[in-house]
């Protein structure tokens, strides 16, 4: 992953004794000051979290954060847990030239219908942050890593078509 160096350096697993639970909180502290006890803004809206709760009383959109989708199931994912502290700061930077953003349609899947969703990213699309968008603020859906080429490639192709639409 390039280097910003304006980006906050990362969580380390090893500095948590590898302990998941203990980084996992360490995580948490850093989402509750970021998206729960103030907002960012992002094109002058605020970025609020996703509402629904976990059986642990944390926002859904927090382990959406720290984990991975495997086998249709959500697991724990280090390298996304390490980098909870890049999303506010990427939103934050939005006017800096290492940052990029594109709408692109959603389709919700209950109800078939589409809304639209901002996606940010680092220009070299190692870490996308994903907003639903509302008429008086964003909701937060997701951030994380990218680590696959393919998907990297994928986000360049999105945002070079939602660029030449405008």
């Amino acid at each position: 992953m390039a280097e910003y160096t304006w980006l906050p350096k990362p969580l380390k697993f090893e500095e948590y004794d590898n302990d998941q639970s203990r980084i996992t909180d360490a995580a948490y502290a850093i989402f509750r000051n970021d998206f729960i006890d103030s907002f960012p803004e992002c094109l002058e809206k605020k970025v609020i979290p996703n509402p629904n709760l976990r059986p642990d009383g944390r926002e859904e959109c927090f382990w959406h954060i720290i984990s991975q989708e495997y086998q249709k199931t959500r697991v724990f994912n280090v390298n996304r847990c390490e980098h909870i502290n890049w999303s506010r700061t990427i939103i934050e930077n939005l006017g800096n030239n290492d940052v990029i953003h594109w709408k692109s349609h959603h389709r919700r899947s209950k109800a078939g219908k589409k809304d639209w969703r901002l996606k940010i990213a680092i220009s070299n699309f190692s870490y996308l942050i994903i907003l639903r968008e509302l008429a008086t603020s964003f909701i937060l859906i997701t951030a994380y890593p990218v680590m696959d080429v393919h998907t990297i490639t994928k986000l360049y192709h999105e945002y070079q078509n939602a660029v030449n639409l405008t």
